[in-house]
């Protein structure tokens, strides 16, 4: 299994919350880690939010952070393309 990687280079770490952040076609897309508890394995995790609209979450747990940002990249083109139509 291959991993997929960000095709965004400005990812930037939020100093005061520990996520990643970016901004893409009007949209503000966030990863963060969600730390091992009794119930769940730690993993990443993104949401997708845009001014107007409720916001969107990964509906998969990762464990690669570069995954989880190309998963919420892809996501926010498909969202993208079907708000141009």
């Amino acid at each position: 299994m291959s991993v997929r990687h960000p095709n965004i280079s400005a990812w930037q770490r939020d100093a005061h919350e520990g996520a990643y952040v970016t901004e893409l076609e009007g949209f503000s897309l966030r990863v963060t880690w969600h730390p091992e508890t009794r119930e769940s394995r730690g993993h990443f995790a993104w949401i997708i939010e845009s001014a107007g609209q409720k916001p969107h979450h990964a509906h998969e747990r990762f464990e690669e952070m570069s995954a989880a940002m190309a998963d919420a990249e892809g996501f926010a083109r498909t969202l993208s393309a079907t708000k141009a139509h």
